[in-house]
């Protein structure tokens, strides 16, 4: 496939699976491809082998507002992909109720009132370009069947609970102007092939994969299957599971 399209990656992850393995894809697809992360990648560009020059890497946080909307600018990307998530705990240890009060305040605006204010602007610049474009968010299929994760992973949870709400909030105000959104809620992704065996098996039971049965793992490829899926027949829904037919415990696995 050749295109002269461009594709944004806001949160372009530090574990080297869903978000490498997207930009990646996509580069070899002949899009040109920019992303955001939060951190220094572990991963250099040059170890990723993603060409120079059709790949621009920042790094700038969703926090900063004034430079995501710039990034979103220089890129003039007609897809975007949201990998909206912050995995780092939160300790509650020692903290008070004000102390507490005062995270959850903080929480919800970095979590779910930024990326719908992000999210509003880069349809908004759609519009003004009179251009077609997409939105996709990765969700998390556990929160949205009614799961919850420990208090500490509230930024994670917040983040990817709110993902299916702003793609009806976008769908609902600009879908009529060909401007599209969805979530695709994700199942626990299979470890990078470089992670090592006690690694996988602390995943395991973190996720409490039942039985470690490998279908119940999905790989990048069912993503990566699935956006191309959405990119290409102008698919409109709130969202899509991707979850590998998961049993799901209960409410309260965690």
């Amino acid at each position: 496939m050749n295109t002269d399209k461009n594709i944004l990656m806001i949160g372009i992850g530090n574990n080297g699976r869903i978000g490498h393995s997207i930009c990646d894809y996509y580069l070899k697809a002949g899009y040109r491809v920019f992303a955001t992360t939060r951190q220094k990648p572990i991963s250099s560009q040059d170890e990723l082998a993603l060409p120079q020059e059709k790949f621009s890497l920042f790094h700038s946080d969703l926090s900063n507002v004034a430079d995501i909307m710039r990034i979103v600018d220089q890129a003039c990307a007609e897809i975007i992909i949201f990998n909206l998530s912050n995995f780092t705990p939160f300790s509650s240890e020692n903290k008070t109720l004000a102390d507490r009060s005062a995270h959850l305040v903080d929480c919800f605006q970095a979590h779910i009132q930024i990326p719908l204010l992000v999210s509003s602007y880069v349809a908004e610049s759609y519009l003004k370009r009179q251009k077609p474009g997409l939105l996709i968010f990765l969700g998390d299929a556990f929160l949205h069947k009614g799961g919850v994760y420990p208090y500490e992973y509230i930024h994670y949870g917040a983040t990817k609970c709110a993902a299916s709400e702003i793609t009806k909030s976008i769908n609902a105000k600009f879908a009529t102007s060909g401007i599209r959104s969805i979530t695709l809620l994700l199942g626990p992704i299979l470890p990078a092939t470089q992670t090592s065996a006690k690694t996988k098996s602390k995943l395991s039971h973190d996720l409490k994969v039942v039985d470690k049965r490998d279908e119940e793992w999905i790989g990048v490829e069912s993503v990566l299957n699935t956006i191309d899926f959405v990119i290409q027949n102008k698919y409109i829904s709130e969202y899509l599971y991707i979850d590998g037919n998961r049993n799901w415990q209960t409410l309260k696995e965690y």
